[in-house]
């Protein structure tokens, strides 16, 4: 069932903060098997979906509610969404790797964190634990000022506010 794979491809994308890559496509269609012929098999798209992505394939012959009620007119069509599920982008029809490497690589700097705010997290985390909250309340500011709302984002904003409760029950004890 399309709605159960969907269900879970999003939980795991939310909880890893990667984004969706939604594959459409039909049996009887030559350039999906295209697709899957000669890009989805180039390592460097494999890794990148892996690794970065939560990939995704519906066949669409088996859901044309779907199908309809997001607008695909041809196959193979890739949907690009956020980790929760908003729908960012389109590619209608074949592409081969190089391409596709493009279009996934910006969606995944979109929407996913960069390594340093991976790091400078685990920085903070550590700061934290070891009492540092100077340090630890630094690298999370940085951290939320970048503006966007990613899941990191959100972990450290939970962080910081914790932080600061803690120091200010200190004060008042």
């Amino acid at each position: 069932d399309w709605r159960s794979d969907y269900s879970k491809a999003r939980k795991e994308a939310q909880e890893k903060g990667r984004p969706l890559v939604i594959d459409f496509s039909t049996e009887n269609c030559y350039w999906c098997r295209q697709l899957e012929q000669r890009t989805f098999i180039d390592p460097t798209i494999v890794a990148l979906l892996n690794d970065r992505c939560v990939p995704l394939h519906i066949d669409a012959g088996r859901v044309p509610d779907l199908i309809e009620k997001m607008n695909i007119q041809n196959f193979p069509t890739m949907v690009y969404a956020s980790p929760e599920g908003r729908v960012l982008g389109y590619q209608e029809g074949f592409v081969e790797a190089p391409v596709l490497r493009d279009q996934v690589q910006r969606l995944v700097n979109a929407v996913a964190a960069p390594e340093w705010m991976t790091r400078d997290y685990a920085e903070a985390a550590k700061a934290a634990a070891q009492k540092e909250y100077v340090r630890a309340l630094s690298l999370l500011k940085s951290i939320v000022d970048d503006g966007k709302e990613r899941l990191i984002q959100t972990k450290a904003r939970q962080l910081m506010r914790q932080l600061e409760q803690e120091a200010s029950d200190r004060l008042i004890a």
